[in-house]
């Protein structure tokens, strides 16, 4: 029970660093960037509740926990919580990072996909308004 706090703590920790890999590997290519992966949004959400989770078990098991591990705790807890939120706060930011590159990526291609067939057709096609420019459907006032 002693341990459980901080075993807790360094899972937690552990999957905030793989959302800061994975959002390295993603944001690595330069040809094709991929959108933010599943499986990067579903372990930041687990990320989150693990963050939680250390001092949820503190408060649960502290009268089971050593007098001197206790003391730990209570030093190093503002301190752990401040390390995990910017942890936290670096997912976010690599995971808007990777989401960015991927929207600019889809607006480019979808630039160039649009220029592309702009130019292959033709310029003179058949206008679909009646001749004189009028709109049948609408009445002119005087």
């Amino acid at each position: 029970m002693t341990l459980i706090p901080l075993i807790l703590w360094l899972i937690a920790a552990a999957c905030c660093i793989a959302i800061i890999i994975l959002a390295r590997h993603y944001a690595g290519t330069k040809e094709e960037p991929k959108p933010v992966a599943k499986s990067a949004i579903a372990l930041h959400f687990v990320s989150l509740v693990l963050a939680m989770a250390p001092y949820v078990a503190f408060i649960i098991y502290r009268h089971d926990i050593s007098a001197a591990m206790r003391t730990w705790y209570t030093k190093v807890g503002w301190v752990s919580g401040a390390v995990l939120v910017a942890l936290i706060a670096w997912d976010l930011w690599a995971m808007y990072r990777i989401a960015s590159k991927a929207a600019e990526d889809q607006a480019r291609r979808a630039k160039q996909h649009a220029e592309q067939h702009a130019d292959a057709q033709p310029s003179s096609q058949p206008s679909s308004q009646p001749a004189g420019g009028e709109n049948p459907g609408r009445s002119q006032s005087l």
